[in-house]
């Protein structure tokens, strides 16, 4: 998986979570912080697209269990490496009902 430069900006198109994202991922702790934060930074970008094109513009691009993955994954990072922010998606209302199934969905991604 292209891993993103932070540091070049990048483009949408460069977001490897826009386009047939991967939902396998390595573990956290095993994560150098800086990687964790520009995975973070593409996460919450690519999420906030998927949510407009779901909610607004009726044209989704990936499936339920593969965003539940992404936003899981942007959980993780966030809480492990304290990277959590204002603006993040993570911090919106529903967050709290998401933690909350958080264990049932991540089993079911595992059948």
């Amino acid at each position: 998986m292209p891993t993103p430069d932070a540091a070049d900006g990048g483009s949408d198109r460069d977001n490897p979570y826009l386009r047939d994202p991967p939902t396998e991922f390595e573990p956290v702790e095993a994560l150098p912080e800086e990687r964790a934060r520009e995975q973070a930074k593409w996460l919450r970008e690519a999420i906030y697209e998927h949510d407009h094109r779901y909610y607004v513009a009726n044209d989704p691009v990936i499936g339920d269990r593969t965003y539940d993955a992404l936003f899981a994954r942007l959980v993780d990072l966030e809480e492990g490496f304290d990277l959590a922010t204002q603006d993040s998606p993570t911090q919106r209302g529903r967050t709290r009902q998401y933690r909350a199934r958080r264990a049932d969905a991540l089993d079911r991604l595992q059948r």
